[in-house]
């Protein structure tokens, strides 16, 4: 779990959940999360917003 940018951790959580959800709820997950970061003044935080989206999709894949 280390990414140099935000567009890089959004590139790899695309393509590792692509094939598992839908594309389009991965996008919605990845801006909630950074709406949530950037509410807590942690937008530098990308560890932090990829364990939201990652908490989120795989609850959401346990539920499926």
């Amino acid at each position: 779990m280390s990414h140099d940018s935000l567009a890089d951790l959004y590139a790899g959580l695309r393509t590792e959940y692509a094939a598992l959800v839908d594309p389009g709820l991965v996008e919605r997950v990845l801006y909630s999360a950074r709406q949530h970061a950037e509410q807590l003044h942690m937008l530098d935080d990308l560890w932090a917003m990829e364990v939201t989206a990652r908490t989120c999709l795989d609850a959401y894949l346990e539920r499926t």
